[in-house]
Order: C-alpha cells, then structure tokens, then sequence
C-alpha cells in the first residue's frame, strides 16, 4: 500500500455541508471534530506507515477520525465502515461527499496494526516510536 497525500482535510463538499447543518442544526460530536479540531492528524504526521510506492491507502488522517468515532460510540469494524456510508455527521467529519462508497471494514484493523508500531506526531506530541521502514517516507526524521 502507497500513500498518497491528502491535503483537502479541512474542505467539506459544499452538498455534505448543506445537508449535515439541515439535519443537525446544533451540530453534533462528529460534526464538531472536524469544524474545531480540524485535521488533528495529518497524512504527513503517518507516513511512515506506508511504503512510496503500490496500491493507494484510505487518508490516514481519516482513519484516525474514523478510528476515534468508533471508539466513541462502541462500534466494531464492520459497523464503523457501515457508518462511513450511512451517516451524514460522518461524511461531514471526513470531508467525503454523500455518495461516498467508504471501504472495506478490514483496512481499520489493517490501520490499527500500523499505527500500534510507528511513530506517529499527533498535535505536537509523540504518542509512539519505532525505526524507520524501508521503502517509507522521512516525514518524522
């Protein structure tokens, strides 16, 4: 799997948008993640977790939002990607349009055994160290 920088994390589809703020005129957890803390993570922080070259990831920084809603609400992989498709305030948090098709429920799992061996910078801070991989980016030297 390849990386391939992601730098539209703070633009919501103008649709998206329009129909999240109808639906949720109070805005919800989901919602507010994204409008406060904006991209908390940033394809870069992750690059160590991907090699340069193969097939195209998910946006790590989407993972990571993904990850941290399911978490919130208790849901298991395959309800998490089901989400990703089905809900409004989920496609506002991850800047995807409403027709999204999402993924497969196995690249969070895939996601989490990456993430539990890197070094990822989160907000400025370190929340994991390990060596380098060959064939990744330098982006956390």
């Amino acid at each position: 799997m390849s990386l391939q920088y992601d730098w539209t994390t703070a633009v919501v589809p103008e649709e998206t948008a329009r129909v999240a703020r109808a639906v949720f005129a109070k805005g919800n957890v989901a919602m507010w993640m994204h409008d406060h803390l904006g991209a908390f993570v940033r394809d870069i922080d992750l690059d160590r977790m991907y090699c340069l070259q193969g097939r195209p990831v998910e946006a790590p920084w989407r993972m990571v939002v993904v990850t941290v809603l399911q978490y919130m609400e208790g849901l298991s992989d395959r309800q998490a990607a089901d989400a990703v498709r089905a809900r409004i305030d989920w496609t506002y948090a991850l800047g995807v349009e409403l027709t999204d098709t999402g993924f497969d429920s196995s690249i969070l799992s895939e996601f989490r055994a990456r993430l539990s061996g890197d070094e990822v910078v989160v907000g400025g801070g370190v929340t994991a160290q390990s060596p380098a991989r060959p064939g990744a980016g330098a982006g956390l030297a």
